[in-house]
């Protein structure tokens, strides 16, 4: 029978373990770039504000398709690893500090690509924070690792959505829009308007080398409405479905029932 002194050590003992296992429950994860915190505003409204980490989120919010603009303003929290290179600053680099760290590691490699935490491409950050004043070593690992908050602007299409895009491809089957002359969307033919057809081209002879306007086929093929005018310009459509493949985006559109033609921007015009 163990005497009062070492009972009162083992107890000891056991609520230092099951402290122990209280403070590792409550460690940060060791992956990079998980997200903790997510507020979502639209990017018309005002800046997104930093919510309390004990509301935390690990993953955004869910828009409604009614919202008439993919673009938005997310606030996140990234636990991220820091590069011993950039753990201080010198005299000799006066640029090679912990923020440039992070931005030249994680953040600059996010622009224009999809990255899963908010959803969508990141266009642009800003408004980088560290949230504490130190950083956590991991084992053996030279690199740091930290908490840190960023506002970043997100494009976001949703399904529902009503954008418009400029006719740069046409086939037989399905016709193809650029949005911001950035994203490609396919308008596949069950989603074309009965009303318009299909124009065969001429075709192009074997080793010659033509010049093929926007929105025609290989051939020379194009679409034409119900008035026989050409398919060209700005079209709005309707988001059907957007798929993210890696860091890039696809999407699928439907042209029924917006198939009025968007006039060009008068700075188009006047090239």
């Amino acid at each position: 029978m163990p005497t009062p002194a070492k009972h009162h050590d083992h107890k000891h003992r056991r609520k230092g373990k099951d402290r122990k296992r209280k403070l590792l429950a409550g460690s940060p994860p060791g992956t990079s770039k998980k997200a903790r915190t997510i507020t979502t505003t639209t990017a018309t409204s005002s800046s997104s504000k930093r919510h309390n980490n004990a509301s935390s989120s690990a993953s955004a919010v869910t828009d409604s398709p009614a919202g008439k603009t993919p673009y938005h303003a997310i606030g996140a929290s990234l636990y991220l690893t820091l590069s011993p290179k950039y753990s201080y600053r010198t005299t000799q680099s006066p640029h090679t500090t912990p923020l440039s760290g992070i931005q030249k590691d994680h953040l600059d490699p996010l622009l224009m690509s999809y990255f899963e935490p908010v959803n969508g491409v990141v266009l642009a950050y800003r408004n980088v924070e560290f949230e504490s004043d130190c950083a956590r070593i991991v084992g053996e690992s030279p690199f740091a690792h930290v908490w840190v908050f960023v506002e970043f602007l997100v494009w976001r299409p949703l399904k529902g959505m009503l954008l418009k895009g400029w006719v740069n491809m046409a086939g037989a089957s399905h016709v193809g829009l650029l949005v911001e002359n950035t994203w490609n969307v396919a308008i596949p033919r069950e989603r074309i308007p009965e009303g318009w057809r299909w124009v065969e081209g001429a075709g192009v002879e074997v080793g010659v080398v033509a010049d093929i306007e926007e929105g025609t086929g290989a051939d020379g093929g194009y679409w034409v409405d119900g008035d026989g005018k050409k398919i060209e310009a700005f079209r709005k459509f309707r988001v059907e479905a957007v798929k993210a493949m890696g860091h890039m985006v696809s999407m699928e559109g439907s042209l029924l029932g917006v198939n009025k033609p968007e006039k060009m921007p008068r700075r188009e015009r006047a090239k």
